[in-house]
């Protein structure tokens, strides 16, 4: 079994905690244009001049829905991780 050096080990782990924080990042913008984008899609739900063009919006707000959602968890997943470098003492130590 080959082992990395423990240069390359904290090198590894160092690449995954930037890593989560990037996916933290586009995760929780997604999520909150999604937030946003879900008003628009009510408004053109409510004013939809047929049943076919309401069918297209609620399609459309399905989608989002599942892509809100799968963002949410990518930001649950990865919160944890961010939070704990975020406080100034942990950070500290990861800049060492």
């Amino acid at each position: 079994m080959e082992q990395n050096s423990p240069a390359k080990e904290l090198e590894n782990f160092l690449n995954f905690i930037d890593q989560c924080v990037q996916e933290y990042k586009a995760a929780y913008d997604n999520v909150n244009e999604e937030d946003r984008r879900l008003q628009d899609l009510v408004h053109a739900m409510e004013f939809a001049a047929d049943k076919s063009e309401r069918n297209r919006v609620a399609t459309k707000l399905q989608q989002s829905r599942k892509y809100r959602r799968q963002n949410k968890d990518i930001v649950k997943r990865n919160e944890r991780i961010v939070k704990f470098f975020e406080e100034q003492k942990n950070r500290d130590t990861l800049n060492r």
